[in-house]
């Protein structure tokens, strides 16, 4: 009981719930489009923030690890859907 009336840990239980896997923000990352009526800096904002969503489930905390996360995702889109399964 104590807990909920702590933001910062209703808060973190909330996220939790709520929290999608990693491919799902990365598809959301990857599906940006300027919108009519939207401007150039709304989109960059979007793309900045979906971006960090992603980094942030995959856990990403080096300039490596986001060398080895782009890569990664590249791979997986050159190879067989087959082989993209058992890569995951």
């Amino acid at each position: 009981m104590s807990e909920s009336v702590d933001y910062e840990t209703v808060k973190e239980a909330v996220l939790k719930t709520v929290e999608m896997d990693p491919e799902v923000y990365r598809r959301r990352f990857r599906d940006i489009r300027k919108m009519s009526g939207q401007t150039h800096l709304e989109v960059a904002r979007e793309c900045g923030m979906r971006f960090d969503r992603w980094c942030k489930s995959e856990e990403v905390k080096t300039v490596d690890d986001i060398r080895q996360l782009v890569l990664l995702e590249h791979f997986k889109s050159l190879v067989h859907p087959e082989i993209k399964y058992e890569i995951s």
